[in-house]
């Protein structure tokens, strides 16, 4: 099944040090602080390298990735445990990047983008001066002050106040296999709530998930539909997001 994913990603936990500006972020309603389990992602890590898993791997979703501690022995666990990885896509707001934390990144080896969501032109300079110093860390910026949409109410909101998406296909299920904080593999990151979930890794490993019959025809079916374009799920309708590839995946050398 592997064979058609591009990345990996596990949500280490729902915390981020900025939900409080961002009303319209899951993280900003968190009320008990929750984080993935280290048991869980080390299994999820040795899965796919027992298959030898060649895409990538990112531990962001709603979350901030680097006020995690365990972050960098993560990385490190992605080169120890699955070597044939491309390596680590660090999506973040930028706020613990600095020129210690970025030598320790660079020191795990296994970091191929470092992708800034910019929240404050202070910021955008700071993190802008930092990259220029580090002529070797392929830094990417999003030069837009960063907004949320409504992806809270993509359940409430009824089917026709929602603008249809166009004819799309999407390869979320298995292009991009995603696990929120709770343990849960879910359909995609719009999937706030994990509303359509496919194995709970704190009950099953990831290899009996993938090898339970029922989850994995669930997995398929909901694949093979998105793939053809047909968004009829409630959160899908008014998205358009093809994730037919990932676009930060490495070029050539990893940090």
């Amino acid at each position: 099944m592997l064979e058609y994913t591009q990345r990996i990603t596990l949500e280490l936990s729902n915390q981020c040090n900025l939900a409080k500006l961002h009303s319209k972020c899951p993280a900003h309603h968190v009320k008990v602080i929750e984080a993935l389990s280290t048991r869980v992602v080390r299994d999820v890590l040795s899965w796919a390298g027992s298959l030898g898993y060649c895409g990538g791997f990112a531990f962001h979703i709603y979350n901030e990735p680097m006020m995690d501690p365990r972050f960098y022995s993560f990385c490190e666990g992605v080169k120890q445990l699955c070597p044939s990885s491309k390596g680590v896509l660090l999506w973040t707001n930028g706020a613990y990047l600095n020129q210690e934390s970025l030598d320790k990144i660079k020191a795990t080896g296994t970091v191929h983008t470092i992708r800034c969501s910019l929240y404050s032109t202070m910021e955008k300079c700071r993190l802008e001066k930092l990259a220029f110093e580090n002529p070797d860390v392929n830094f990417v910026f999003s030069w837009e002050i960063q907004q949320f949409d409504d992806r809270l109410n993509k359940n409430e909101i009824s089917p026709t106040e929602k603008i249809q998406a166009p004819y799309t296909p999407c390869y979320a299920p298995l292009v991009d296999l995603t696990i929120n904080h709770a343990g849960k593999l879910v359909l995609c990151c719009m999937d706030w709530d994990a509303s359509v979930t496919f194995g709970d890794l704190n009950v099953h490993s990831m290899q009996e998930v993938m090898r339970d019959v029922n989850q994995r025809m669930k997995l398929t079916q909901y694949y093979d539909r998105l793939k053809a374009g047909l968004r009829d799920l409630h959160m899908c309708k008014s998205c358009a997001f093809p994730r037919t590839m990932d676009p930060n995946m490495p070029i050539g050398r990893t940090l």
